[in-house]
């Protein structure tokens, strides 16, 4: 909720910045992604729990998708 009330402050605040109206989708996207990954490095809560809850896995195949996913996650670089 905090990362998408400080999306909405900054489009409200810059959006005499906005050049093409047609891409304020777009643009309001890449706001909340940039507050989002601020968010998280502030807050520090990528943890590994976060990413593969045991209690949501049912099946095999869930399983080997989210352990994927984790391997992929685990192997971005820390500094964004």
């Amino acid at each position: 909720m905090e990362v998408v009330q400080e999306t909405f402050y900054k489009a409200y605040i810059s959006i005499k910045n906005l050049k093409e109206p047609k891409y304020f989708s777009t643009w309001l996207t890449k706001i909340l992604i940039n507050n989002a990954l601020t968010f998280i490095q502030k807050q520090k809560l990528v943890l590994l729990s976060d990413v593969l809850p045991e209690r949501t896995m049912k099946t095999s195949d869930q399983q080997e998708e989210k352990i994927d996913l984790l391997n992929a996650i685990m192997s971005l670089p820390r500094d964004l």
